[in-house]
């Protein structure tokens, strides 16, 4: 991204601590909280370093939610990560008013994402077609549903229209602006109470993750981001994946707890990744480039 004329980075990140994490309860937990808070910010505009600009960053107590969820009755996993998300989407918006502008494309990533391929240059953003939603993992739609695992029929360098794919994933997202808001607010269907129990029980490739009779993926998030996502009617929608080895392709979880250096984590494998080979921030990244078939033609 380095050559943007504008790049502003919010980060709503989970913090420590249960419900006794007060800092109403005493002088400990107040300079804990405050030193876990100027440590994520600084460890923030370090990732930024002269590439983007650091608008916010707001740390949560990991028990924190906005209003209770009723889990008799609602589907509520997922609920509080939803509605961080929410929360940047009001700093983002708040960042277009008071300057006056509108961001092209919003990105939301994992904290906790090593990379070990570059952005795509500038000059590619720039050609970037503004219908394509670039999610981490894009299964193509067949004759049943996708059910977890690394043998589905994943789009990899395919461009199709939200209409063929099956399975789209909430680990990483491009959006074009116009579709962010959306993606963005999952948390209102929430806590108008999606129900616990999916509304069909005839599988139909056409309801998506709505009916399913092999598996249970109504109570997975990855549903409610594709729900959302089908439900934008003003402007079709092309699927793009990162996760393709011609593309972002390597990229892992990062799992310094029990690795201490920062290893490829053994919890949960991730394309490309080599389990016996420790990486760190420090790794110089590969270039990563869209297919051609999602840039617009070069006007001469």
């Amino acid at each position: 991204l380095a050559g943007s004329p504008k790049v502003d980075l919010f980060a709503h990140l989970g913090g420590f601590g249960g419900k006794d994490a007060n800092e109403a309860k005493g002088y400990l937990w107040k300079f804990v909280l405050a030193e876990e808070k100027k440590l994520l910010q600084d460890n923030v505009k370090l990732m930024a370093g002269d590439i983007a600009s650091v608008k916010k960053v707001q740390v949560y107590r990991s028990y924190w939610q906005p209003m209770p969820c009723n889990e008799t009755k609602c589907r509520c996993t997922g609920y509080t990560f939803f509605a961080k998300m929410r929360n940047c989407m009001d700093d983002i918006e708040a960042e277009e008013k008071t300057n006056g502008f509108t961001y092209d494309f919003v990105m939301r990533i994992r904290p906790d994402f090593e990379y070990f391929r570059a952005m795509p240059p500038i000059r590619e953003w720039d050609r970037l077609r503004r219908d394509i939603v670039w999610s981490w993992i894009v299964t193509k739609r067949q004759s049943h549903p996708f059910e977890g695992g690394f043998s589905a029929p994943f789009l990899h360098k395919d461009l199709l229209p939200i209409e063929k794919v099956d399975f789209i994933d909430d680990n990483m997202v491009i959006l074009p602006r116009q579709v962010a808001w959306k993606y963005f607010h999952v948390a209102d269907g929430i806590e108008k109470c999606i129900p616990n129990i999916p509304p069909h029980t005839d599988f139909n490739l056409d309801q998506g993750c709505k009916a399913q009779k092999t598996v249970n993926r109504w109570s997975w998030n990855e549903c409610q981001i594709e729900m959302v996502l089908r439900s934008v009617k003003d402007m079709s929608l092309t699927m793009g994946m990162m996760s393709d080895r011609g593309f972002l392709g390597r990229c892992n979880f990062l799992d310094c707890v029990f690795h201490q250096v920062c290893d490829y984590p053994w919890r949960r494998g991730r394309g490309d990744a080599n389990h016996s080979q420790s990486v760190y921030l420090t790794t110089t990244p590969e270039q990563s480039h869209f297919p051609e078939a999602a840039l617009q033609p070069v006007l001469v």
